[in-house]
């Protein structure tokens, strides 16, 4: 069974929503399993 990962983006700060969507996309690439959970300030910048 592969591994899973779950990211968590939660800062308003728009570099660091996208080092989480960039880290997301490469861990998916490798073949991982990878879910990206929203909350808090970064609600406002997906």
């Amino acid at each position: 069974m592969g591994e899973k990962f779950a990211l968590f983006a939660f800062n308003g700060d728009p570099m660091c929503f996208i080092h989480v969507v960039l880290n997301a996309l490469d861990l998916d690439k490798k073949g991982f399993e990878v879910k990206v959970i929203v909350e808090g300030s970064a609600t406002k910048l997906a």
